[in-house]
């Protein structure tokens, strides 16, 4: 069986006026939710991972965007902390699949409770970050599927490859190390390299990964990336003619 996935960090799914300059934080402040479900629909994904969704007690854009979808996606959500990007919001991670998704669950990865003053005198704090994960029945064979992010730490001026980076990285992979044999995990890990070898050797070196020379975002760097295990991969390719600062990766797999 083939099937068809996106990774997607959709910043609140918040997009730039077209004129915009795309490098600029604060170019990114159109309601672009129409905009994000639209192209889901051109690509007509089977799985769909998000990083950076919106959720409050009344609003949940993971739910809004399955029921635009047309009410075939089932979808699971997770809140994981405040928005810097709208006040009265919480960032989230959330799984769509046009089959059922079970024993889902969230995990947090450890905070290093970083801050830095910049420039402009505005204090930037690390916020929680972490996965959620969901399997997946694909015609009997289950996939366990995780959508994740970590914490931007090159905003904070840590090296990856340093020992403080290495070891984040090493808590990271303990949280994401797969329980089962077929496994995707899709996210922002917010580390610029084409492979993530020497930051998650125990989960690559178990399995595969999308080499990712391609640029997944505005700034030129490749935070996001995909690794996988007892799928064969078909294709991959990135859409960098989007509006959101984070670009999707449309992958194909057979199981």
């Amino acid at each position: 069986m083939k099937f068809k996935t996106i990774q997607w960090n959709i910043g609140g799914a918040l997009i730039r006026d077209p004129h915009s300059d795309k490098t600029l934080d604060g170019s990114y402040n159109v309601d672009g939710l129409d905009y994000i479900v639209q192209k889901l629909k051109s690509v007509q994904p089977d799985i769909i991972t998000l990083q950076e969704i919106h959720l409050n007690d009344h609003d949940n854009q993971a739910a809004e965007i399955a029921r635009k979808l047309g009410g075939e996606y089932h979808f699971v959500s997770g809140k994981f902390s405040n928005s810097h990007l709208k006040p009265d919001q919480f960032l989230g991670m959330a799984i769509l699949s046009r089959h059922p998704i079970k024993n889902s669950r969230t995990a947090k990865f450890p905070n290093p409770q970083l801050v830095i003053q910049r420039p402009n005198g505005e204090l930037w704090r690390t916020h929680d970050k972490g996965v959620i994960i969901g399997e997946i029945d694909l015609t009997g064979e289950i996939i366990e599927v995780m959508s994740t992010q970590a914490v931007p730490l090159h905003r904070f001026f840590v090296d990856m490859t340093t020992s403080m980076g290495q070891a984040m990285c090493a808590k990271i992979q303990r949280v994401l190390l797969p329980k089962l044999p077929k496994y995707l995990i899709q996210g922002d890990f917010n580390i610029d390299s084409p492979s993530l070898k020497d930051f998650f050797p125990g989960i690559v070196n178990g399995g595969h990964e999308i080499i990712q020379d391609t640029p997944t975002g505005v700034w030129g760097r490749r935070n996001d990336h995909i690794l996988y295990g007892g799928l064969k991969l078909l294709s991959s390719r990135v859409d960098d003619q989007v509006l959101t600062d984070h670009y999707p990766i449309i992958s194909e797999f057979e199981i």
